[in-house]
């Protein structure tokens, strides 16, 4: 594949809840190995931007379109056997299944379930705190670590593409510290990542590109040493 052409296209899609609309005319792109950060405040849409994309809700216009295949009408289950995977803000990890069990659960498509033993091998050298609590129920780790586990979860399936909403919500700072340091290394496993972040400077500090959505609509792109550097940004959401 050309590393100028994009793995995930998202072209002009409007989307919403029910007859309330949330997105207007949204574009992104996403390519090889690459890490792209999804910024703005809370309600501005970006989570929604992740549910149209892994299909879990419908995109009223607009195409999304992964290694140039439509995405944008096939079932949640067939975008994650494309290769795209959702982890979602809040965790969801099965709390009485133990870690292992929900590594497992991860690889439920064919091809991920025959390499699941690889995949084992790769997310406990990601997160060996998840070695290390194989056995334990996951409703039991702390905040983080039911983080990592999500991560790794979605790891499992051997995606292209990790869309990640909200990775440091909630967490102690050297908590998102462990987090985000794993980053490089998942993109290294050649994976390319979204990260939907509210905290701005974690996000440009990993990130490749930004963008920043406004009330449902992409306000600002480009590099994220561009967007770090526009003044508007820098007062409103990074205080400088």
């Amino acid at each position: 594949m050309d590393p100028r052409q994009a793995l995930l296209e998202v072209d002009r899609i409007d989307a919403g809840y029910g007859d309330v609309q949330a997105l207007w005319g949204v574009s992104l792109d996403l390519r090889e190995r690459e890490i792209v950060a999804l910024l703005g405040s809370n309600g501005a849409g970006k989570t929604t931007i992740l549910r149209a994309i892994s299909g879990l809700i419908p995109t009223w216009g607009g195409t999304i379109r992964f290694e140039g295949q439509a995405l944008d009408r096939l079932a949640p289950s067939e975008i994650v056997a494309r290769g795209v995977v959702h982890v979602p803000e809040g965790r969801h990890v099965f709390p009485k299944m133990t870690v292992l069990e929900n590594l497992r659960a991860g690889a439920y498509t064919a091809a991920a379930w025959r390499r699941q033993r690889e995949s084992l091998a790769e997310v406990f050298d990601l997160f060996p705190r998840l070695r290390e609590r194989a056995g334990q129920y996951a409703g039991t780790l702390s905040g983080g670590e039911q983080q990592m586990l999500a991560i790794a979860r979605g790891l499992m399936s051997g995606p292209r593409v990790l869309l990640i909403d909200e990775p440091s919500l909630g967490l102690a700072p050297v908590i998102v510290d462990a987090v985000y340091a794993t980053f490089g290394r998942i993109r290294e496993l050649g994976c390319a990542l979204v990260i939907v972040e509210q905290n701005l400077q974690r996000a440009l500090a990993v990130a490749d590109r930004a963008y920043v959505v406004t009330h449902g609509r992409v306000t600002m792109a480009g590099t994220s040493q561009q967007v770090a550097a526009d003044p508007e940004i820098r007062q409103a959401y990074l205080g400088m």
